[in-house]
């Protein structure tokens, strides 16, 4: 599973726009059909609000966010703490989307056969920020 952001989408939308980059769109729209590409829910939203064609394109090709569970919400605190994040946005660049989506990768890095998240690590696989924030 591949999880994005929403400057990532936004990014990509505005710089490779549909019309001249409909190969990529059409790559991009199979990525979430075969659950291979998630965005969950707070970036979604924020794609939708700032790219409103781009959420409406997101919507008429199949795409499913996912909604931040307790679980993720209490992941992406202890993440916070261990970065040592005190307030809403970090002066590096961080923002609480962020370490939401941080946090899904930890608890839910890969989607079982039937598309349901699996929480599991794979053995061997983490990063090594990953493997720092494991060890928190």
């Amino acid at each position: 599973m591949q999880t994005v952001d929403a400057s990532s989408v936004i990014h990509a939308w505005d710089t490779y726009p549909i019309g001249n980059f409909p190969k990529l769109w059409e790559w991009v729209a199979e990525q979430i059909n075969d659950g291979k590409l998630d965005i969950c829910r707070v970036a979604y939203d924020a794609i939708a609000r700032k790219t409103p064609d781009c959420g409406t394109w997101l919507q008429s090709n199949g795409f499913k966010c996912f909604e931040i569970t307790n679980a993720i919400a209490q992941e992406a605190l202890r993440i916070k703490a261990i970065l040592g994040i005190r307030q809403r946005f970090s002066a590096k660049g961080v923002d609480e989307n962020d370490l939401l989506i941080i946090g899904i990768l930890i608890l839910y890095p890969r989607r079982g056969p039937n598309g349901s998240f699996q929480p599991t690590w794979p053995i061997g696989e983490s990063p090594q920020c990953a493997d720092m924030l494991m060890s928190g």
